[in-house]
């Protein structure tokens, strides 16, 4: 059965599936150290158990295991093209435990928006989805990376006027003094 970890309405929503329990609890108990923002994990060991919880309600990240999904299509590819169409618009991000270069190109035809190499670490992973809020217009996920993410640039002596300009994009503004 699906578990539910904490129900802030600012959090950071993700669904998460896959069978191997404890890698599930690993991954979901890192995932807040990484984000600025509470978050809520919901797990879902199956393919099915995770279509059930998408048709409940709606999710910011969706993080599919593709040997966890077999169970609803004939190829991961399928499976993950599935999950993307239940997912209503969320980051769906394909883990792997050293899937081949064919199987996480599929993920990404199916709908991915990226393919991660397991083990990754829940800040990795933060930073990563912060990345790919910005480039697919999510900007209540963009503030995920934060704590992983930001550089003191303030720690720059002597910081030329290039330094000064890319802490203004990044949104680090620089000291006059530096």
């Amino acid at each position: 059965m699906p578990q539910r970890t904490g129900h802030p309405s600012d959090a950071a929503r993700f669904l998460l599936v896959d069978a191997d329990q404890q890698s599930a609890r690993t991954l979901a108990g890192e995932l807040p150290t990484g984000f600025a923002m509470p978050v809520v994990v919901v797990e879902a060991p199956t393919g099915t158990h995770a279509i059930e919880v998408l048709r409940a309600g709606r999710f910011d990240i969706v993080l599919v295991d593709l040997t966890s999904v077999e169970d609803i299509a004939p190829t991961p590819e399928d499976a993950v093209a599935r999950l993307v169409r239940f997912a209503e618009g969320a980051l769906t991000i394909a883990l792997s435990d050293g899937a081949s270069v064919s199987a996480t190109m599929a993920a990404m035809r199916a709908g991915a928006h990226y393919c991660a190499a397991r083990p990754i670490s829940g800040a990795a992973l933060a930073q990563r989805i912060g990345e790919l809020a910005r480039r697919h217009g999510k900007p209540r996920l963009v503030r995920a990376d934060v704590r992983t993410a930001s550089a003191d640039v303030s720690a720059f002596n002597g910081a030329s006027d290039q330094i000064h300009a890319v802490s203004q994009l990044v949104g680090h503004d620089l000291p006059e003094s530096v």
